[in-house]
């Protein structure tokens, strides 16, 4: 059953008030100076704002007709995993082998 337009309104609306307000948290921490071990916390904030951004927008959840879209979204987070680190691998190495001692 396809939603209402007050249904969906407010969807995105709700998605737009949490991705707004992540955004000034984030910005708020950064203006804050606060010491460098803030890190883990931005890192927890982005990733909350991309589960919003799945759920509100591109309204991907765990039913069952998600599935593929799902699966499509897993294979695409293990390329990119496998891309990046497999980066940060190899410029490790090359600059291991290329810096003098």
């Amino acid at each position: 059953m396809k939603p209402s337009s007050a249904e969906s309104t407010t969807r995105y609306l709700t998605g737009f008030a949490l991705a707004l307000g992540l955004t000034v948290l984030a910005f708020l921490l950064i203006c804050a100076q606060t010491n460098s071990s803030a890190w883990p916390l931005h890192f927890a904030l982005a990733v909350i704002q991309i589960g919003v951004h799945l759920r509100y927008f591109l309204h991907l959840d765990f039913s069952p007709k998600q599935k593929p879209m799902l699966q499509a979204l897993l294979f695409s987070l293990l390329i990119i995993f496998i891309v990046v680190c497999g980066t940060l691998w190899i410029m490790h190495d090359l600059d291991r082998q290329m810096m003098p001692l």
